[in-house]
């Protein structure tokens, strides 16, 4: 992202990363499996066929708080939406107008309802064994959407599922909350729905936007629900079912960079448009997305998931969107912001943690040694999925910096090509169209080894695949490797981590990297036309 910022920063007021529209998911895991349900029966001393009249007596009791509670709201009840063809932020808009609620009103403003799916458990008759059984399904059921102007964290809404297990969800927007520190701490800003064109202090702001993330997210999202709709946490006591257990289901952290006039991002948009849809592959959306490749650089076959790219134009302006799976990240620009000013927006969702990892303990050794896991979906890891976020906008933004580049192909590989010096060691020049020096600069600027970085033995097996049984070949191999690594970092292309034995690309390196392949598989034509 630094190249792309360096080369156009003449047109740029600044940038700002932070969360968009995040969406928090509250389980009660004891009663989360048809095991742990059949204990909740257990302990209430209710058989398994008198199960749905058990759920449905706390059924209608939530609903009648539920009404109770939206009688004390500006709107006056509950307001039933179809969730397949309204927008439940358009209805709260223009319930907000009918009803004049004020601009300075906080707290609840509305409670919608509306029939959705769930997960939840139903009894089946089970022939052959004769006799009942509990399983998890899917089924329809109605919904409740609370709607508050928090006065610290803006417009939010929490969602309760009227059905056993009662799950709930709070969906909330970092812009929205952004917004709120701001005015505390007396920050002038444009804003446009939700997003910032100017600010007074980016550097300011962005201290803020970092403040959002050192939230003790479980207490703050078990705070809501107790103060706005106390009677759903009494029911949960009632039922004797813990505090729940909060994940982050979906979220969406967007670095937007403020071009200070339209017409700059407009001469500049379709080039990043196209470079994006023709330019980029699968394989670097893997790579933005910190997905495992093979060692050879390619999809695995066992890979479920789709890997798709796709682009369109909306009424504001068009979007490209890189997915793996549920997971993506996308470009757009936000054009109709007040003085002429335009967003562009690189913006990183996550919905499945798979395939990410963190760097901790145990969850049942919590004092133990760190190593590399698999990410949680838990709020615990939540930092950890706004780190991985952050550096695909960034790995995006600077796949970006290659257009309009006024680097030629020359200007970056000449130097290269001559022999440097470092602490006292002559190393040779990289002869970077020759297929080693090639090869190297391919595996070193891989996107798995972005985050966690890349040792001697993972390009030793990403060079030569297995290890051989010969421990002379393989001590043979390592200082071949050894060897490559030092040179790559006398050039300047890698970085040692400090206290590791691990190595990361420079914003040099990637460059270089990116240049250097690309021209590899360009065709002849194309050198043609640009000469």
């Amino acid at each position: 992202m630094k190249t792309f910022l360096q080369r156009h920063q003449a047109d740029i007021y600044g940038v700002l990363s932070g969360f968009d529209r995040v969406r928090f998911r509250g389980t009660r895991r004891a009663v989360s499996y048809p095991k742990g349900v059949m204990g909740l029966l257990w302990m209430f001393r209710i058989l398994l066929k008198n199960l749905a009249q058990f759920l449905q007596g706390h059924t209608k009791q939530l609903k009648s708080v539920t009404e109770e509670l939206a009688k004390g709201t500006p709107v006056g009840q509950v307001h039933y939406v179809n969730s397949s063809s309204e927008s439940k932020e358009k209805v709260v808009a223009r319930l907000v107008r009918e009803h004049q609620v004020p601009d300075d009103f906080t707290g609840l403003v509305a409670v919608l309802s509306c029939v959705e799916p769930c997960r939840t458990f139903g009894v089946y008759r089970n022939r052959e064994q004769k006799k009942l059984e509990l399983r998890s399904m899917f089924r329809k059921c109605l919904h409740y959407y609370l709607y508050i102007r928090h006065p610290k964290f803006g417009l939010l809404h929490i969602r309760i599922q009227s059905w056993f297990p009662f799950q709930v969800q709070v969906c909330m927007n970092g812009r929205e909350w952004l917004a709120k520190q701001m005015d505390e701490a007396g920050i002038e800003y444009v804003r446009q729905d939700n997003t910032f064109g100017w600010v007074a202090d980016f550097a300011a702001v962005q201290e803020l936007f970092d403040a959002q993330m050192r939230t003790d997210w479980s207490a703050m999202l078990s705070g809501l629900l107790r103060e706005y709709h106390p009677a759903y946490v009494q029911l949960m006591e009632q039922l004797k079912l813990p505090e729940p257990y909060w994940t982050a289901e979906q979220t969406e952290w967007a670095t937007d960079v403020s071009f200070r006039s339209a017409a700059a991002l407009a001469r500049l948009y379709p080039r990043l448009v196209r470079h994006a849809v023709h330019g980029l592959g699968c394989v670097d959306t893997m790579r933005f997305l910190q997905q495992k490749l093979t060692k050879s650089g390619t999809i695995p076959q066992r890979l479920k998931q789709e890997v798709v790219t796709d682009f369109k134009v909306r009424p504001e302006g068009m979007r490209v969107k890189h997915r793996v799976g549920a997971n993506s990240v996308k470009m757009y620009d936000k054009p109709g912001l007040p003085l002429e000013i335009t967003v562009l927006r690189a913006e990183a969702t996550i919905h499945h943690a798979e395939g990410l990892k963190v760097y901790r303990p145990t969850e049942g050794n919590p004092d133990g040694a760190m190593r590399w896991l698999p990410l949680r979906r838990g709020v615990a890891d939540l930092f950890r999925r706004c780190e991985l976020s952050q550096r695909a906008n960034e790995a995006y933004l600077e796949a970006m910096a290659v257009v309009d580049a006024p680097e030629t192909l020359g200007t970056i590989v000449t130097p290269l090509s001559q022999r440097v010096q470092r602490r006292g060691r002559r190393f040779r020049g990289l002869q970077v169209m020759s297929a080693d020096d090639r090869q190297v600069l391919a595996v070193l600027n891989r996107g798995e080894y972005t985050i966690m970085g890349i040792r001697n033995r993972d390009l030793s097996a990403a060079l030569y695949g297995t290890a051989p049984g010969d421990a002379k070949e393989r001590k043979q191999r390592s200082a071949r490797v050894s060897r490559w690594l030092a040179l790559m970092q006398a050039h300047g292309l890698i970085h040692k981590v400090n206290r590791s034995h691990r190595y990361t690309m420079t914003d040099k390196g990637r460059l270089c990297a990116t240049a250097v392949l690309a021209a590899t598989e360009a065709s002849i034509q194309t050198f043609a036309q640009a000469a």
